[in-house]
């Protein structure tokens, strides 16, 4: 007995083929078109992107930084790869030691169960 999947089919019914609506491409041409040049302002008509924009606006106004700035700026770029470092020379064994060890310090609200053996 040969199995045939889909719906029920009912004996002496024709079924009929669904037409299919055919779209209109010239319709749809102008309602793309109309869109784009709606969405452009002036200055991306003339190929420059509102990005470009905003990117010189910022590069005009950035204002010179200050000793104290930058020394701030290599301070912070020195503490983070002095972190890195220790983080990278860490095991996991470590890791896990650390966390207990910081578990054990909270109060009981925050109470959870040890990760590893021991």
């Amino acid at each position: 007995m040969d199995y045939v999947g889909g719906s029920l089919k009912l004996k002496n019914v024709k079924k009929k083929p669904l037409k299919k609506k055919k779209k209109d491409s010239k319709k749809l041409a102008e309602k793309v078109q109309e869109h784009s040049s709606r969405d452009k302002s002036p200055l991306e008509e003339n190929g420059v992107s509102t990005y470009q924009m905003l990117r010189s606006k910022d590069t005009d106004s950035a204002m010179p930084m200050t000793e104290a700035q930058k020394h701030f700026e290599s301070v912070q770029e020195q503490r983070l790869l002095q972190k890195a470092k220790n983080e990278r020379l860490k095991t996991h064994k470590d890791r896990i030691d650390e966390y207990n060890r910081l578990l054990e310090s909270q109060s009981e609200h925050f109470d959870m169960p040890k990760i590893g053996p021991g």
